[in-house]
């Protein structure tokens, strides 16, 4: 967060058109109001919160404009030394899953404080479209007797996600010599054949060889020194039970693949994530005290079972579960010392991972591009200001 770089500043003073930006406006065109230290309680809560009623959401919009505010002399402009000091990130759960011998990390929750919904989905674009990763884009048919036609067999294989480092190859443009640098090769040889013997009322499976091909059936064709550059975690795919055909006696395919480096923003298989995305984090208040059987009540009326009662006093236990269903504030004669509401400066992210990266260096890699489209932001207004 420290590397974001500085913000131009705003000079609420400086003369534009003979007039400074507070004389330009027409609610203080006659008298100057003084700079407030802070919002008044109201706008404070509209700034920070979006309301969450019975019926219907209040202060949906955000109020992200540096000069949103300048009619009352406040400056809403990005303070680059608060922003640093707000700024938090706090894991809350990280999945793993197995495949092929190796664990692997699937799944990352994350709750990041002291951002605002633009910066917020622009870190979530970046995930989606702008993290490289390897696909197969190339698929030469030697042999495809199957049912599935030749360009529907190579979409599928081109979805399989790979288990490689990206950082490890270069981009293979138009014009470049393929290399072990650019490039990895894969191959897929399979035939099915009818097992001798078996009934004939026994399933595919027992009855036919290859009957089904797994992604698991993709067999790496290392070239140059891959080899030696992966000898301790070979390339392969993430999964070994991709379905990608199904197969009859005598039907054959066989096929070379070619796997380039390339992001989504040009086509989804280079996407490291199956989804990334995040939501407001949930503020639940509760006005006094709520007792006894009332508590209890509303402890079952909640769905997701987000209050718990100690004491006979009804608590909030689990802030994070409530996707604000409203079921509190519907009805009953507590519903008016309920108040539900999201926080405009507080996430909870979600990365879930296709697994040909883990999903902790998909969010330093989308941090690092994000980090540098600000430098580029930033040089580029320095240069046009100069």
């Amino acid at each position: 967060s420290a590397r974001l770089g500085a913000t131009l500043p705003l000079d609420l003073d400086r003369p534009r058109g003979g007039r400074s930006l507070l004389q330009s406006s027409s609610l203080v065109s006659k008298v100057r109001l003084p700079e407030p230290m802070a919002l008044p309680p109201h706008l404070e809560e509209i700034h920070n919160k979006v309301g969450i009623g019975p019926e219907r959401t209040s202060s949906a919009t955000g109020l992200y404009a540096s000069d949103v505010f300048d009619p009352i002399g406040y400056d809403n402009e990005l303070d680059l030394t608060l922003f640093r000091k707000n700024l938090a990130v706090q894991v809350l759960e990280q999945r793993q899953e197995q495949s092929g011998g190796e664990t692997y990390s699937s799944d990352l929750v994350f709750k990041i404080k002291g951002i605002h919904a633009p910066l917020a989905n622009a870190f979530r674009r970046v995930l989606l479209s702008e993290i490289p990763t390897m696909a197969i884009e190339t698929v030469m048919f030697y042999d495809n007797t199957s049912v599935v036609h030749d360009e529907i067999l190579a979409h599928r294989l081109g979805l399989v996600p790979i288990r490689v480092d990206p950082r490890e190859f270069e981009y293979l443009t138009e014009g470049d010599t393929v290399t072990d640098r650019n490039c990895i090769k894969f191959r897929l040889c399979v035939e099915c054949k009818q097992v001798q013997g078996a009934h004939r009322d026994a399933p595919a499976r027992l009855k036919y060889t290859n009957s089904n091909v797994y992604s698991g059936d993709i067999q790496w064709q290392p070239f140059g020194n891959q080899a030696e550059r992966f000898r301790a975690r070979p390339i392969r795919p993430v999964h070994d039970d991709i379905l990608l055909c199904k197969m009859r006696p005598n039907q054959r395919i066989e096929v070379e693949m070619h796997c380039v480096k390339g992001i989504g923003q040009t086509h989804a298989k280079w996407s490291p994530v199956a989804t990334a995305f995040y939501r407001m984090m949930p503020d639940i208040v509760v006005n006094g005290q709520i007792l006894g059987d009332e508590a209890m009540e509303l402890m079952r009326k909640c769905p997701l079972r987000v209050f718990d009662v100690e004491d006979s006093i009804l608590t909030v236990a689990r802030p994070l579960s409530c996707t604000m269903c409203r079921e509190c504030i519907r009805d009953g004669p507590q519903k008016d010392q309920i108040k539900l509401s999201k926080m405009r400066d507080h996430f909870i992210f979600s990365i879930e991972s296709t697994g040909a990266i883990d999903p902790h260096d998909i969010f330093v890699e989308a941090a690092d591009i994000l980090i540098g489209k600000c430098r580029a932001s930033r040089d580029a207004l320095r240069s046009a200001v100069q």
